[in-house]
């Protein structure tokens, strides 16, 4: 008897998606120094915005002007990802190879970051629509185009909304990181995020892993504070303690918005007297997180290539800090 079905490879297992509910949260600029930080480990990571406004492709400099094609023909089914994919040249490990992975610059070789960016307007019209065919529409583009085979690790994207553009996020990415502003709003959002997405692996089948939590514009105001130990007790009871706050926690820094502003990496920013290495460290630290669970074979030659680096103890401390059950690496995230 003939097979009529298609053995398609499944690309989802190499997806990650960051997923709040609450805007304004740091979430595009988390999926940003994911890629930075995970090309100069030497993965060659690719970014998709399915934000209408664009921020990821923003943050670096890859959004498409009014005629080009972009991530929205993607979803149409008129363009395959590989098409579209913009290399940004600032982002690029290479091009800060004469600095040291402290600095900025590629710890292993062949890491490289692609962005399928996001229109300069347009995108709503096709992400608001709601179905089967359209919420499958990036993981058909993914799986049906080999885009996946191209890359270590997916970055997706998409709005703050638990509306289609959600489950377009989820059915097209197995691995869940959450970034949560430390106020009580965004801990709602958080819990309507992870419950979403619970009811729809449920639904459909497909496994969502959550990787965790990531606290951003962390600082020492009580409200921060205890929403973190709120997010944190929530967690535990809901999840059993296999679902957590990364350590370490992001701050509330200047730099990262002037990062932002300048469309570079934040790691770019790290001076030769090791100002800013400490907000750096944070987000490669939470990278390695991420990176051990999407692609856990790419691990162990990245921490021996960190091993040989020698770096200060301060320093180390931070980028190990999500590897350390014991760790209470936001002591000093103020």
């Amino acid at each position: 008897m003939a097979s009529l079905g298609e053995s398609r490879p499944d690309f989802r297992s190499k997806t990650v998606a960051t997923l709040c509910s609450k805007g304004g949260v740091g979430k595009s600029t988390l999926s940003a120094q994911l890629l930075d930080n995970a090309a100069r480990l030497g993965l060659r990571v690719a970014g998709v915005d399915l934000d209408p406004n664009g921020t990821l492709s923003r943050l670096t400099g890859t959004v498409a002007p009014v005629g080009e094609p972009s991530v929205r023909e993607v979803l149409e089914g008129s363009a395959t990802p590989q098409s579209v994919a913009r290399k940004p040249i600032a982002w690029q490990p290479e091009a800060a190879a004469d600095r040291s992975w402290l600095q900025g610059g590629p710890l292993l070789p062949g890491g490289e970051v692609h962005m399928v960016p996001a229109p300069d307007r347009g995108l709503d019209a096709v992400t608001s629509r709601s179905g089967t065919d359209v919420e499958n529409a990036l993981l058909e583009a993914i799986t049906m185009s080999g885009f996946g085979e191209h890359y270590d690790m997916i970055v997706v994207d998409p709005p703050a909304s638990t509306s289609s553009t959600l489950y377009l996020a989820l059915n097209a990415s197995q691995h869940l990181v959450l970034p949560l502003q430390t106020e009580s709003a965004a801990l709602s959002g958080l819990i309507l995020t992870l419950e979403a997405a619970i009811k729809f692996s449920s639904n459909t089948g497909r496994p969502v892993n959550g990787i965790g939590v990531v606290a951003t514009m962390l600082d020492r105001t009580t409200e921060h504070t205890e929403t973190l130990e709120a997010a944190r007790a929530w967690m535990s009871d809901r999840f059993a303690g296999q679902m957590t706050v990364l350590n370490p926690q992001i701050p509330r820094r200047t730099i990262i918005a002037d990062s932002a502003a300048r469309m570079i990496p934040v790691s770019r920013q790290v001076t030769g007297s090791g100002r800013y290495g400490d907000v750096a460290a944070r987000y490669a630290a939470v990278t390695l997180s991420v990176v051990a669970s999407v692609v856990p074979e790419k691990i162990g030659p990245i921490f021996d290539a960190l091993e040989a680096l020698n770096m200060p103890d301060e320093l180390a401390e931070i980028v190990y800090a999500g590897f350390d059950t014991t760790a209470d690496a936001d002591a000093d995230a103020s």
